[in-house]
Parts: structure tokens; sequence; C-alpha cells
């Protein structure tokens, strides 16, 4: 699965995009990855309405082997923690290629 994200905001109201192939990700990343960016859980995530001061939103685009593809707006509020790290494992991973 092909997985661009683009973050945006924080302090710095920074933008940071890029686009990973979840199978050239170490073995862990990709396990997560798999099991937390499945589109059925991601449509059950909405934005916060009011925003959050200095939180990430991420545009998150998933496209499957099957050439679809599916669009998702997140936030910091309107993820859990594991989501957030496999978030944070990708971004790294964009930002070491």
């Amino acid at each position: 699965m092909k997985v661009f994200i683009l973050q945006s905001g924080g302090l710095a109201n920074l933008r940071l995009q890029g686009e990973v192939d979840t199978d050239d990700l170490p073995e862990d990343l990709k396990k997560r990855a798999a099991a937390l960016l499945q589109p059925e859980k991601l449509r059950q995530l909405q934005p916060s309405a009011h925003g959050v001061p200095d939180a990430f939103q991420y545009e998150i685009r998933l496209t499957a082997e099957s050439g679809e593809v599916e669009t998702f707006l997140l936030d910091d509020a309107s993820q859990d923690a594991d989501l957030c790290d496999v978030l944070d494992g990708l971004m790294r991973a964009l930002q070491n290629r």
C-alpha cells in the first residue's frame, strides 16, 4: 500500500509531505501501519470541529494494490496514541530518505 501524508500545523506551522510504500518500511512499522491505516478505521475518525491550538493536521491518502485511492483528514485530537505513533514513524521514514 502506498501512503501519502501531508502534515501541517504545530507550533511553527510547518508543512511536511511525502509518499511511502509500506513494503519499504521496517517490519514492525509495516505491521502497525497495515493494522491502523485501514480505510474502515480511518473513516470513523473525524478532525476536531473546533481545532486544537498548535496541533498537527494530516491529509492521508491511501493507494491500495488495486489502485483504489481514498483520502482522509485527521488532526492530533482525532486519533489515538497508536495511530499517532504510526504517523510519527511514517514521517520519520520520509525525512530519512
